[in-house]
């Protein structure tokens, strides 16, 4: 993915393999704007967001309520972080789309972006992040003869024991 804060400094942008989450330094709910490809803004509250890869999909977003999402898709998976509603669920977009986070500017305490689990970044009231197919990829190799599914299922029944 390409992760681009957009602040009056200026756009800096980042590149994730697996995903960008946008949280609060706190455990509390705040307010976020969303759009695909400039649409109306529609608004939620959450702890947080998570905007994944296929290849993301098994982790934090899985965690958080969402699919598990076959690697060879070409999608962004957009997962709530404990949404305050009860039909705020995951919802998979197309790979060409272009995804926009704002923070509502009524919004007290701090909040930040993560890519791939590294250092937070401070997202200011008035930045927006805009998550979009990146120009990169990666190619992964296979080790062994398991194919995804395998390799899911052999998790799933770890984690049942």
């Amino acid at each position: 993915l390409s992760v681009t804060v957009h602040s009056v400094e200026g756009d800096t942008t980042y590149r994730a393999l697996n995903d960008a989450v946008v949280s609060g330094a706190q455990s509390r709910i705040y307010d976020f704007g969303f759009s695909v490809d400039g649409s109306k803004l529609y608004k939620f509250r959450a702890d947080g967001l998570i905007l994944a890869t296929p290849a993301g999909s098994t982790a934090y977003s899985l965690s958080a309520g969402g699919p598990v999402v076959d690697p060879e898709s070409e999608c962004v998976i957009f997962t709530p972080i404990c949404p305050h509603a009860l039909f705020n669920r995951s919802t998979l977009f197309c790979a060409d789309k272009t995804i926009t986070v704002s923070t509502d500017s009524d919004y007290s305490g701090e909040v930040y972006l993560t890519i791939d689990g590294g250092a937070p970044i401070r997202i200011h009231k008035t930045d927006t992040v805009s998550v979009s197919r990146s120009t990169y990829y990666t190619e992964l190799i296979q080790t062994d003869e398991r194919n995804f599914y395998d390799i899911v299922d052999s998790k799933f029944m770890q984690s049942r024991n």
